[in-house]
């Protein structure tokens, strides 16, 4: 990784000022105002140093799977649930997505360390945090952080936006991120999927 300085702009009436900042994370600004009073103003600038990834990350996604958008009969028993049958399709999904959500109007997640799936109140990730849309992307963790508290590392991706890491994936290995959706396979799917990105790394646990 390389860390990348910024360049902060100020507009003052028709005035840019260029700023190359290094090594503070705020400075203050004080502004005369023209007019009668000569008003001075004072603002604070607060910096955000981010670092940039020098290789460029494959982007996918993943998303909470639905039984309804599954085709066949409900005659199959999901392993550790007891008196539910599933649709076999769904819940092949929901071994590949992690979760789905049934046409009973509950979420199961599966386990892919005891091959198991489980009745949840809401799909959690491997960090233990709820799945977000517009926040959670699963990651490797030997490339971007997500161990725990203090660890979740926030990212901006280009093309997708700001997350933080906090879902694991056995296919996500080395520079792949994996952005969740939400419930239901989206259509048409994101623009982004399967390319290469550049992403930013902004700290940890900034949600």
């Amino acid at each position: 990784m390389t860390v990348a300085y910024i360049l902060w702009y100020y507009q003052v009436d028709y005035y840019t000022i260029v700023y190359h900042i290094r090594n503070t994370k705020s400075f203050d600004i004080q502004c005369e105002l023209q007019g009668a009073n000569h008003e001075k103003k004072t603002t604070t600038v607060v910096l955000t140093l981010p670092v940039v990834y020098e290789d460029k990350f494959e982007i996918t996604y993943y998303y909470v799977a639905k039984e309804a958008e599954s085709t066949g009969s409900r005659n199959t028993v999901a392993s550790s649930i007891s008196g539910k049958k599933y649709k076999e399709n769904f819940l092949k999904k929901v071994k590949l997505e992690g979760s789905g959500y049934t046409e009973d109007g509950e979420y199961i997640q599966y386990n892919p360390t005891t091959g198991k799936y489980r009745i949840v109140s809401y799909p959690q990730t491997a960090t233990g945090t709820d799945l977000k849309v517009g926040q959670t992307i699963a990651v490797d963790n030997t490339i971007i952080p997500r161990s725990g508290n203090g660890h979740r590392a926030k990212v901006y991706i280009v093309d997708v936006g700001y997350r933080q890491a906090e879902d694991a994936g056995s296919a996500i290995k080395g520079f792949h991120i994996d952005v969740y959706v939400g419930v239901g396979e989206p259509s048409p799917e994101p623009s982004w999927n399967k390319q290469y990105r550049n992403v930013q790394y902004f700290g940890n646990d900034l949600y």
